[in-house]
């Protein structure tokens, strides 16, 4: 809806809609943002069972280690730019993306920056392998 107020807004600065008809358009979109704003809607989250039934590196595990795993799965929430896991601890846990991204960075030798490396989605996970063999990540 922002980009469609801001795309009424260049129209009119460009000349191709008039006063009224700018002022028409606009308010119509604000009054959109305004209902999104009083009534947001409610998107869910897939289960943690749905997910961990979609990595395809379990598909020969049993139903009941799938339904161990989801009921030992905590949901977290995490804000942009928090880092959920620091390269050389120890894995005690594994992430599973469930909506969002997430960015894969590695300290590059000899100096204090960070390389990023890859970004991931829904569905994938962060931290399996030093959750599996208990190395430093």
């Amino acid at each position: 809806l922002n980009a469609q107020r801001s795309a009424a807004n260049q129209l009119f600065e460009e000349g191709f809609l008039d006063k009224l008809e700018h002022g028409r358009v606009v308010n119509l979109i604000e009054g959109k943002m305004k209902t999104l704003q009083k009534s947001p809607p409610v998107i869910d989250l897939p289960s943690k069972l749905e997910l961990i039934k979609e990595i395809s590196w379990l598909t020969d595990v049993s139903p009941a280690t799938i339904h161990e795993m989801s009921r030992m799965a905590e949901e977290k929430i995490v804000d942009k730019g928090m880092v959920i896991i620091k390269q050389g601890e120890i894995g005690e846990n594994l992430f599973l993306i469930a909506r969002g991204t997430a960015t894969i960075s590695v300290h590059k030798e000899g100096s204090d920056e960070e390389e990023i490396v890859s970004e991931i989605g829904v569905g994938q996970l962060i931290g399996e392998l030093s959750w599996l063999t208990h190395q430093p990540r």
